[in-house]
């Protein structure tokens, strides 16, 4: 660690991020032996020490902090005003509702008594009948089992749109459980005493051969269709219309169209399940779909997977996300509170970076010909950004949802606060908006954390977590590498990945794909003391990291601000290469996170970024037969 400074911190920010860097590093390791090692020993001594530990990593432990401080400012924030505090309380309402145990008996009863369905009387009901309800079930409460229902606008004329579902056996958490075990215990919850061997196993067969299947996702990119009569002769659209209207208050006007994706898929499942010979497969497969959404949780425990406050917070969120939608973002920015200034400092950052890197082309790209750096900077100026939202909604977006201040929920009464907050008040309203957003869980786990650079789009997508500590610190400045050389420098790694593509990517000249293999097999050979072999997508990912650390160290001088006297420690360039590498660090067994590189890519990223910079050198008093001074002869 470096020499702590003779002035004290004035900021509590900079005594938290200065005490956290001098308890992590091994100071056994010297910086100019093995930056890597000497900067992420807390991680490598933790796996290394303890076989058996969980694999880690600073972005796993960081994601770990988020995750806890996310629960805790939705718990305490219900009190906020519309819609953030709606999405508050009804977060807490869940957790709290699914902290206490409850029978799957008292569940499926709550869920028939607050959508009104009068599950007893279903298997004496007609096909039509119940094709009736389930269009009810689906447009008013969004309660789906077999189809679903949105609305939408086409010039000012009304349309009903028409979605496939999933099975049931596809809607549960662990997808590899095929024995249907627990859809007989759902169907028996559902038909009590009725359910005979014979009902079961024909239940079984047709969640096997209908819905989506594997294939299933919530959004789509097929655009709807038109259905027609010849789609599907027994449910045709004029049926679809007419009962959705006969249900609801919500009456469709004249000449409402139908549009559907994968109708003849549809049609095919209505005609296995409504026209089944046995009256009470009919009525009980569609009721255990519609109950499905809410035992999570209960699967859970019949899977006999550990069930404990964690568990509860995961499958809360989870489903705030699926049920709040586009809502769910802007109310997590303000229950964060994210500051409108921590916004234009990302929109900042990316402007530097992109600035800087067309700048100084011919130094960090140096080892490319002129016409590659042409066409490499012509990529720069294809790039786009988007963050997380500013937390703030308009006037009208607000008066036009249903999430205003007259919208009430009961204390932990999850259920119903479910199925209100989706109970549709308007033909059209902004929920459908959003019917193509995936509901699943690695899309509600992965678009609050996950910084992205999406290459089919050439967009940096920066979410929620890297927008509050310990990665980014609203009470410092913009230009404080201590906010730079993390926040700064993971979103510069991003940019270079879109840049670069792959290791010879398409656009480059035999000259610079020749440069670049070159400085690959010249790294190789110096490597050895620092990690295993590199194959060329790790590789790709270390050189990258050293362009980008190289582009974040200049941008400082475009963000133009003066170091606030409280910041004075921040100053140090030892910390700003302390705090890069940090954001690195992986422990010596993979990582699942995915904001994380292995051990052996971290390494390389950290040594070649850090190594190949004059500043680091002179920052460590690097010299002589120093370890860190041996990759400089690659001149990467």
């Amino acid at each position: 660690m470096f020499p702590k400074p003779s002035y004290r911190c004035l900021n509590p920010a900079c005594s938290e991020v200065l005490d956290y860097m001098d308890v992590i590093v091994d100071k056994r390791v010297k910086p100019c032996h093995d930056f890597y090692r000497h900067v992420c020993g807390h991680w490598l001594t933790k796996t290394s020490q303890t076989p058996t530990a969980s694999s880690s990593s600073f972005m796993a432990d960081v994601l770990r902090n988020y995750t806890a401080r996310r629960h805790r400012e939705m718990m305490a924030k219900t009190e906020l005003a519309e819609p953030a505090g709606a999405v508050s309380r009804y977060y807490s309402h869940c957790v709290n509702y699914l902290a206490v145990p409850r029978s799957l008996q008292d569940i499926v009863n709550k869920v028939f008594e607050v959508s009104d369905t009068k599950a007893l009387t279903w298997p004496g009901m007609s096909s039509d009948q119940i094709f009736s309800q389930l269009l009810r079930l689906s447009f008013v409460y969004r309660l789906h089992a077999l189809f679903k229902i949105t609305t939408g606008k086409i010039e000012n004329k009304v349309y009903i749109g028409v979605n496939r579902c999933a099975s049931f056996q596809q809607r549960l958490p662990k997808k590899a459980n095929k024995d249907h075990s627990y859809l007989e215990t759902v169907l028996k919850a559902v038909g009590g005493k009725n359910v005979t061997e014979a009902v079961i196993a024909s239940c079984s067969a047709l969640d096997d051969s209908i819905g989506l299947n594997g294939t299933h996702r919530s959004g789509s990119s097929t655009p709807l269709a038109p259905a027609s009569n010849t789609d599907c002769a027994e449910f045709p659209p004029e049926k679809w219309v007419q009962g959705t209207s006969s249900q609801s208050e919500l009456k469709l006007p004249n000449g409402t169209d139908v549009l559907a994706r994968d109708f003849n898929g549809t049609c095919s499942d209505l005609r296995s399940v409504l026209l089944h010979e046995m009256p009470l497969v009919k009525a009980l497969y569609p009721l255990a779909l519609l109950v499905v959404n809410f035992l999570k949780l209960d699967f859970m425990h019949t899977a006999e997977s550990k069930v404990d406050t964690e568990l509860v917070q995961k499958i809360c969120h989870q489903d705030t996300t699926a049920t709040f939608k586009h809502i769910w973002l802007p109310s997590l920015t303000k229950v964060l509170s994210i500051l409108p200034t921590t916004a234009q400092t990302v929109d900042d950052y990316y402007s530097a970076i992109l600035n800087t890197t067309q700048q100084k082309a011919s130094i960090f790209l140096k080892w490319m010909s002129d016409a590659d750096r042409i066409v490499a900077l012509s990529k720069v100026k294809e790039l786009h950004i988007t963050r997380f939202s500013n937390g703030s909604l308009s006037a009208e977006e607000v008066d036009n949802s249903r999430y205003n201040p007259s919208f009430g929920m009961r204390a932990n009464d999850w259920i119903y606060n479910k199925l209100n907050v989706l109970r549709r008040t308007k033909l059209a309203d902004d929920v459908d908006e959003d019917s193509t957003t995936p509901e699943d869980e690695r899309f509600s786990e992965r678009v609050e954390v996950q910084l992205l650079g999406g290459i089919e789009t050439n967009t940096l997508v920066v979410p929620h977590m890297f927008a509050v500590p310990p990665l980014f610190f609203d009470v410092i400045s913009r230009g404080s590498y201590a906010n730079l050389a993390t926040l700064g420098f993971q979103m510069a790694r991003k940019v270079m990945s879109l840049l670069f593509r792959t290791s010879a990517g398409p656009w480059w000249s035999v000259e610079a794909a020749s440069s670049y293999k070159a400085a690959r097999t010249c790294y190789a050979n110096y490597s050895g003391p620092f990690h295993g072999p590199l194959n060329d997508a790790e590789f790709d990912e270390a050189f990258q990291a050293a362009v980008a650390l190289k582009v974040i160290f200049e941008a400082k001088s475009l963000l133009a601000e003066a170091t606030p006297k409280s910041e004075a420690p921040f100053s140090s360039e030892e910390l700003f290469f302390k705090r890069a590498c940090l954001s690195l660090c992986a422990g010596a067994k993979p990582s699942q996170d995915i904001n994380s590189l292995d051990n052996d890519t971290a390494s390389a990223a950290c040594t070649i970024a850090v190594s190949s910079m004059p500043e680091f050198h002179e920052a460590f008093a690097c010299g002589g037969t120093d370890q860190m001074t041996q990759p400089l002869r690659c001149k990467i």
